[in-house]
């Protein structure tokens, strides 16, 4: 009778493990999914096509869509995982929401929080560097060759960011990506689709090399502005893409590089509180 329905056992994951598996009502569970026990599946849970949960709770009312992974991890009540998301170690409180491609190693997630896509929250320094914490006003190694990080409630955070190890996000904030080297803030002109290159039938292309020319250099050069804050040295030179080695630069648009000051050494650590991190 069991194989009419579902087919061959070796085939079913779900009923391979249900042995180890607990699930609640009301739940709608890929057939592809894939659930190592020890695991214990809510009331009225969705889980997508692809999905791996192993050694996993899963409260209620909880969405994990195609391609997530949950892995030795606690979701709680009425989290949302799009596709793609991972957690290893990792807690999440109720009414959180991790986006797509966005991996979470040994993290704790407080209530109503947001976490963006394409974040990554590390567990292991590289450098084989300590691991320190802030506690009672000062740093404390922790003795751990791995440890995540603490994120609190009601929290916002957007896309791109890369957490080290031991790092604590405070409840109630809101923190967004904000490098002009990786963002684009305005439109991009472009070209008429009908624009076609009659040797090689290919449509013609306008290459932009981010963020130095953000312009269609092929067209009139706009009035570069001056600059409001302390960017450093302006630089003027001419780029029409040609090589101006070669004298090609004649009718070329005009650009303004920004050419920034020598930079201090980069200090990795943080500071929280007037604790360094």
């Amino acid at each position: 009778m069991r194989e009419k329905f579902f087919g061959d056992a070796w085939r079913n994951h779900f009923f391979a493990s249900s042995k180890l598996v607990s699930v609640g009502k009301n739940c709608s569970i890929d057939p592809s999914a894939v659930i190592h026990g020890p695991t214990v599946i809510g009331d009225n849970v969705y889980i997508g096509p692809g999905v791996v949960i192993a050694n996993s709770l899963i409260g209620n009312n909880v969405n994990i869509m195609q391609g997530s992974q949950v892995m030795l991890s606690v979701v709680s009540d009425r989290c949302f995982l799009p596709f793609n998301a991972g957690l290893f170690m990792t807690t999440l409180m109720e009414n959180s929401m991790v986006a797509q491609n966005s991996t979470l190693q040994m993290t704790v997630v407080g209530r109503n929080t947001f976490i963006g896509a394409n974040n990554c929250f590390t567990d292991f320094n590289l450098q084989n560097e300590p691991i320190k914490t802030p506690h009672k006003g000062r740093l404390e190694e922790v003795h751990m060759p791995v440890l995540g990080s603490a994120v609190g409630h009601n929290v916002k955070i957007g896309s791109g960011f890369v957490v080290y190890p031991g790092r604590t996000i405070g409840s109630n904030t809101v923190i967004i990506f904000d490098n002009d080297n990786s963002l684009i803030r305005k439109g991009v002109p472009g070209r008429s689709v009908e624009d076609v290159d009659e040797e090689s039938g290919e449509p013609r292309r306008t290459v932009y090399h981010w963020p130095n020319v953000y312009y269609d250099p092929d067209q009139p050069a706009p009035a570069a502005p001056a600059p409001t804050g302390p960017v450093g040295d302006a630089e003027h030179h001419h780029s029409n893409g040609a090589d101006l080695a070669h004298g090609n630069g004649a009718d070329a648009a005009a650009t303004m590089h920004l050419k920034p000051k020598q930079a201090a050494p980069v200090r990795v650590n943080a500071t929280l509180g007037g604790i360094d991190l």
